[in-house]
């Protein structure tokens, strides 16, 4: 990596500071300390300015100091170029997340009677607006059969979010949105790099139009910046680390457990990185396994630049650029190539303890260092920001949906898919409108002897996944199966009501067993009760 060196450099700034709907514009020359960090994903930043507050009034002052959310709109351009360059700025619009008054000037400082305080030196942390009110936000949502992308625009605090990727634009029957399960868990923002992550994308922020996209496909085009000889100080090119394992997915589905190699390059012998799981339907299982082939993309080089000035063309991730042809040996490797910045790091540090000088002036002369990041142009591999996973499965109560039978009836009814002929439950989710999910018909905690369908609005415990449910328990007992505790009994209730089914009980009568077995259809009722000694066996049928 080359060595990041400090030069003189002049910067054109702008700098509005918006608290609540209150705009306060600082004047460029009165910002004494810059730092910006731009990745693909967002920029994160913070800087440090003077505010006249004895020839003119610190309108900041008593907004700065209320807990209203603030804003920064900031453009930085270079404040000298040459006749043929035009300086076009960066521009950012950020959300403040730390704030500090550091410094009052007074003139008790200068040895005078009054305690007048003629300068002030506040300083601000900002960052781009997903990373700040995502990275607080965790919405506990569900939208069926419907597009992941809007669920996601519903719950994205207002910030645009494009994308016409086909993982989220696909229609789903489930689509979750966890919320938040415990401290330090995944935010919306954590969800939405996870989304890119999973699934071969990438979360981008367009640094010209200031929204975010989940995509797949990175930039391409001609190169819009020509790098001069001067304009570096120096480069390095670094060769990635390749993986050298072979990728396999495991299908542990009993009916049909199958293993797929993925093909990769340069692998090792007898070293693999395995995907089990399990796939009762093909499609699903052959879905993963074009997922996971899609996403091997081995990295080529990257190149590090050390920068001697502030470009006059905006130099910003996804920015193309080459080396300008007559300024460098052709016989270098950068040459010829077209790249695509990665990220960029900024330092500029004016003279802080001088509020006079560039007072009410746009340009300011600082103490500057740049440094970026860049790739082919081709580069097909996309960066992901550290980002914490969401947790899945959310535990959220259902009640059973059944359209066989009549109100208060313990029917069941068993839904068929028509694509993949798997059966499953419908079960309403109250705390979510009532929206019905789907979830697979299982033998749940009991073996395939028995044949027990959860019935028509029996409260049950769903585990939903960002596209699945499944019911993982029950939560209350059937009208009238529960049996006094001084019985100690059991029972097993089967049919539609009371007056039209089959009872069995065990319960204890003065200290003894006894066995009831009971059918009952309308009027008509046959029974057998067995204890010590005795069977009586009754068939009663009421004529009308």
């Amino acid at each position: 990596m080359p060595e990041v060196e400090l030069h003189s450099e002049s910067l054109e700034i702008t700098l509005e500071v918006t608290v609540g709907e209150t705009a306060v514009t600082v004047p460029g020359g009165q910002v004494k300390d810059l730092s910006l960090t731009l990745q693909p994903w967002g920029f994160e930043g913070s800087l440090g300015f003077w505010v006249d507050a004895e020839t003119g009034e610190d309108a900041l002052l008593e907004l700065f100091i209320t807990q209203k959310s603030a804003r920064v709109s900031l453009t930085v351009a270079a404040g000298l170029v040459t006749g043929e360059e035009e300086a076009l700025p960066l521009s950012l619009k950020g959300v403040v997340t730390e704030k500090a008054l550091v410094r009052e000037l007074t003139m008790d400082n200068l040895e005078l009677s009054t305690g007048s305080v003629l300068f002030r030196y506040y300083s601000l942390s900002f960052a781009d607006e997903g990373r700040v009110l995502w990275g607080q936000h965790h919405p506990c949502a569900l939208l069926v059969d419907g597009p992941l992308k809007e669920l996601l625009d519903a719950n994205a605090c207002g910030i645009t979010l494009e994308t016409q990727w086909d993982p989220i634009t696909s229609e789903r029957a489930i689509n979750v949105l966890p919320g938040f399960s415990r401290p330090g868990c995944a935010s919306f923002y954590d969800l939405l790099i996870w989304l890119a992550d999973s699934r071969n994308g990438m979360l981008l922020y367009d640094y010209e139009k200031g929204e975010y996209s989940l995509t797949s496909e990175k930039a391409e085009g001609e190169a819009t910046v020509s790098l001069a000889r001067d304009h570096l100080d120096d480069y390095s090119m670094h060769f990635p680390e390749t993986p050298r394992y072979q990728e396999r997915m495991l299908n542990s589905y009993a009916l049909g457990a199958e293993t797929k190699e993925i093909t990769r390059e340069e692998v090792l012998p007898d070293t693999f990185r395995d995907y089990p799981g399990s796939f009762p339907v093909p499609e699903q299982f052959e879905e993963c396994t074009t997922l996971m082939t899609e996403k091997i993309r081995s990295r080529s080089l990257e190149i590090h630049l050390a920068h001697s000035r502030y470009p006059a063309e905006v130099f910003s991730p996804g920015t193309m650029f080459e080396f300008k042809s007559g300024y460098w040996s052709k016989n270098t490797l950068v040459v010829g190539e077209v790249f695509r910045v990665i990220s960029v790091h900024i330092e500029a540090e004016g003279d802080k303890d001088n509020p006079l000088a560039m007072l009410e002036k746009s340009k300011g002369d600082f103490s500057f260092s740049m440094s970026s990041v860049a790739e082919s142009s081709t580069e097909t591999f996309l960066p992901i920001p550290q980002f914490i996973p969401p947790i899945y499965p959310v535990y959220l109560e259902g009640k059973v949906v059944s359209e066989e039978g009549d109100e208060g009836e313990t029917t069941y009814q068993v839904y068929e898919a028509s694509d993949t002929s798997a059966e499953s439950y419908k079960v309403a989710i109250p705390l979510l409108e009532d929206q019905q999910i789907v979830a697979p018909l299982e033998p749940t905690f009991s073996t395939g002897h028995f044949f027990f369908p959860a019935y028509k609005d029996q409260r049950v415990l769903v585990a939903l996944g960002l596209h699945e449910a499944k019911i993982v328990q029950f939560l209350d007992y059937g009208p009238g199966c529960q049996l006094p505790m001084e019985s100690q009994g059991n029972h097993l209730f089967m049919g539609k009501t009371a007056e039209d089914g089959t009872s069995i009980k065990h319960v204890y009568v003065d200290g003894k067993p006894q066995l009831n077995i009971e059918k009952v259809s309308g009027k008509d009722k046959v029974s057998l009760q067995i204890q010590e000694g005795t069977m009586i066996f009754q068939a009663l049928e009421e004529k009308s």
